[in-house]
């Protein structure tokens, strides 16, 4: 064998081993460990509870998770997915990498909606470099969520219970303007309503306007409440503005 055959030999070999060795620390990885600490953090920062049943490596950068739950320590809101699959595509050249979530069998429990059956998808591009850096709003350059075939139970809107309709489909994707999230897209379809979002919105404070507009359905099944919303608003859309935080959101309407 020549000189060169043996280089190249040993080059191909040495990648094929660092490659076998990565996939093995990745199927070997401690992710329990990395749950708890995600959960020790959440309860100390946000009251919240995170717990997961299992999880699983698929190759070459997926994670599968089993059983989520994520729980406020008061009560006020649970969130149970069924299955959650990560997807981290970090091996190219740019900057920005891209972590996407496909989540499947989502129920979503609080004092004001419950939800179940929902499909979600979030992708987010982040700078790898900035996200080793704790608090730091600029690691997360975009997020893009869509979600689909939701089943409300019940929502409290403008103080009214509705119950039994579905989310046909949600839209929203969030770009990083100096460290404020701003609404490119922001759009959720029901039965019962449309609703648009814009604005901003940070970890600290939310400066957003959101605009409901009833559907014909709604007034068939509510046609008792037809009164009221046409004497608050117009045209049978309601518009809000939104502003506190996120951990405490104050919602005024605004009337014409």
């Amino acid at each position: 064998m020549s000189k060169l055959k043996k280089i190249i030999l040993i080059v191909v070999i040495s990648i094929v081993s660092v490659i076998l060795l990565f996939l093995f620390v990745l199927y070997n990885f401690p992710y329990d460990a990395v749950i708890k600490r995600a959960d020790l953090y959440l309860i100390d920062r946000y009251s919240t509870s995170l717990k997961v049943q299992n999880v699983r490596y698929r190759y070459p950068f997926k994670l599968l998770l089993e059983d989520v739950r994520l729980t406020r320590k008061d009560g006020s809101f649970t969130v149970h997915i069924d299955n959650l699959l990560l997807r981290l595509r970090i091996l190219n050249f740019s900057k920005s990498k891209t972590a996407e979530m496909s989540g499947s069998g989502i129920y979503f429990r609080s004092r004001f909606m419950d939800m179940s059956d929902a499909r979600v998808n979030v992708v987010a591009g982040f700078d790898l470099s900035q996200l080793r850096k704790e608090q730091n709003a600029n690691a997360v350059d975009y997020f893009d969520l869509k979600m689909e075939g939701a089943e409300v139970d019940k929502v409290f809107l403008t103080g009214f219970e509705f119950s039994e309709f579905k989310i046909q489909g949600a839209d929203v994707f969030l770009v990083n303007r100096e460290s404020n999230f701003v609404f490119e897209r922001g759009f959720l379809r029901s039965d019962l309503f449309t609703l648009e979002i814009s604005g901003e919105l940070n970890p600290q404070s939310i400066n957003s306007r959101a605009t409901i507009k009833f559907t014909n359905i709604f007034f068939q099944q509510y046609a008792n409440l037809k009164p009221i919303v046409d004497s608050i608003a117009d045209n049978g859309v309601i518009e809000f503005a939104i502003g506190g935080s996120l951990q405490k959101p104050q919602v005024r309407m605004i009337r014409k």
